[in-house]
């Protein structure tokens, strides 16, 4: 998938379906807006690690959908380049 699909895609998915919506709701709140770090010895490193991932995955949703919403309202910039 290029950036443009990958563009209307989420746009479609998340910007202009309410079901989008809610889905990115819950997963924000699941992985994304919660304490990630665990204190501790190696196992809560690992923990800390795969918090940091799954966070990581909501955070590129976000970047891609900023991307879009920035190129709306201001129309000068393509974020498919």
């Amino acid at each position: 998938m290029d950036s443009k699909q990958r563009k209307e895609l989420y746009q479609s998915l998340f910007l202009h379906s309410p079901m989008g919506d809610k889905v990115l709701e819950d997963l924000t709140g699941i992985f994304y807006d919660k304490n990630i770090f665990v204190r501790g010895g190696v196992e809560a490193s690992r923990q800390t690690d795969f918090n940091l991932g799954s966070r990581e995955v909501v955070a590129f949703i976000l970047r891609q959908l900023n991307q879009i919403i920035e190129v709306t309202e201001d129309g000068t910039s393509d974020p498919s380049s």
